[in-house]
C-alpha cells in the first residue's frame, strides 16, 4: 500500500502526463474545470483541485474508463470494510511501500528476499524498453509555496522541468480540502494504510524502517489531512471501490 496523501498526487500528475492514454478517456474531466474552459483543455491542463471535482463525479456515476487503475482506490472488491484484506487474501503480508525505499529496509527480514534496493530496476524490467525507470519516479522540491493544488497541469510540468515537481504537501495546505478528497474519496485506502500500520500480528514490527514509515506517514495523515488514524470502524468505505 502507498500512502493515499502522496498516491492521489502521483495519479493525477500520471493520468495529466499521459492525456492520450488517459485523461482524455477521463469523461468526468470535461466539464470539471468549469463552463469558460474547454473540455479538452481542461482534459490536458486540469489543476489538482479541477481532478478531484472530477473523481468526485466519478464515484457519483461509478463510470469507468481505460486506465482508471491508475487513480481509482487501491482497495478491491473482496476487501473486508475495515481495510482487512487478510480474508480475502490469505497469507498476504501487507507492506507500506514507502518502507522500500528506506536504507534499511533490506535489512527486515520478511522482505530480504525481495531485495528493496533493486524495485526500480524491477520496475523497469516489466516497462516499455524505450523507458527509464528514472522518469517514473518524480524528484520533489523540499519546499513548494502552498497552493499547487489549483496550479494548471503545465504549470506543475513547467516548474518539474525547472527545478523539481512541487512537493506533495503543498497541494494539501488546505486541510479541509485533503480531509474531503482522502478522506472521503479514498477512505477505504485510508482504512488499509492505517490497518497495515497498526496490525499487531504483522512480523514487520521488529522491523525499524516499518516503525519510522509507519510513525511518519501515520503523523501526516493527522496533521496535514485531519484524520484519525486510530484502527478504522467497521463501517468505513471508500466512494471510490472498484
Amino acid at each position: 500500500m502507498r500512502s493515499p496523501l502522496d498516491r492521489a498526487i502521483s495519479s493525477y500528475i500520471h493520468t495529466l502526463t499521459h492525456a492520450d492514454d488517459l485523461s482524455l478517456r477521463f469523461a468526468e474531466l470535461k466539464g470539471a474545470c468549469g463552463p469558460h474552459v474547454a473540455a479538452r483543455e481542461c482534459q490536458r491542463n486540469a489543476s489538482f483541485a479541477d481532478f478531484t471535482r472530477a473523481l468526485n463525479a466519478r464515484a457519483r456515476t461509478r463510470s469507468r474508463s481505460v486506465g482508471d487503475d491508475h487513480f481509482m482506490p487501491q482497495v478491491v472488491l473482496g476487501t473486508t470494510a475495515d481495510g482487512d484484506s487478510s480474508k480475502g487474501y490469505p497469507g498476504v503480508l501487507r507492506v507500506p511501500i514507502e518502507m522500500m525505499s528506506e536504507a534499511d529496509g533490506a535489512g527486515c527480514a520478511p522482505l530480504a528476499h525481495l531485495q528493496p534496493w533493486r524495485l526500480p530496476e524491477a520496475e523497469a524490467a516489466v516497462k516499455d524498453a524505450t523507458r527509464t525507470a528514472a522518469a517514473h519516479y518524480k524528484v520533489q522540491a523540499r519546499a513548494t509555496l502552498s497552493g499547487s493544488e489549483h496550479w494548471p497541469f503545465a504549470r506543475v510540468v513547467a516548474a518539474a522541468k525547472a527545478k523539481a515537481t512541487p512537493a506533495y504537501n503543498s497541494f494539501w495546505a488546505n486541510q479541509s480540502f485533503c480531509h474531503e478528497v482522502v478522506g472521503c474519496l479514498y477512505a477505504a485506502d485510508v482504512a488499509l494504510y492505517v490497518a497495515s500500520c497498526t496490525d499487531a500480528a504483522s512480523p514487520l514490527h521488529r522491523c525499524g524502517a516499518y516503525q519510522r514509515v509507519c510513525a511518519r506517514e501515520l503523523e501526516r495523515l493527522r496533521s496535514v489531512c485531519g484524520i484519525v488514524t486510530s484502527p478504522p470502524p467497521s463501517h468505513a468505505q471508500g466512494l471510490l471501490l472498484r
